[in-house]
């Protein structure tokens, strides 16, 4: 994603600093989030990825359980594709799963 310029940044520095950084941000971010002060986009993140092991913790489980009732990974993903309970967090465990 970096490559492709579509990472997302969560930045924490002075809004001088942020106006300094930011075009070099942008040649690998696609999204650039200012947070607030330093340490803060530090802190942002530990929140996202607290989120995001809480998402892919609940999918193992529902997968782990749909297997033990004989629903496979691809069927499982058809009901969930597209449906209410997808998200971009969703595509990509799923891509892996897959």
């Amino acid at each position: 994603e970096a490559w492709e310029g579509t990472l997302d940044a969560m930045v924490g520095a002075p809004d001088p600093v942020f106006v300094r950084l930011k075009p070099v941000i942008e040649t690998w971010a696609g999204r650039i989030v200012h947070i607030g002060d330093t340490g803060d986009g530090h802190r942002m993140k530990l929140l996202n990825n607290f989120i995001s092991l809480g998402y892919a913790a609940i999918y193992s489980e529902a997968l782990a359980l749909a297997q033990k009732v004989g629903i496979s990974p691809p069927r499982f993903d058809s009901v969930i594709r597209n449906g209410r309970m997808d998200c971009g967090f969703y595509q990509t465990f799923m891509r892996w799963t897959l």
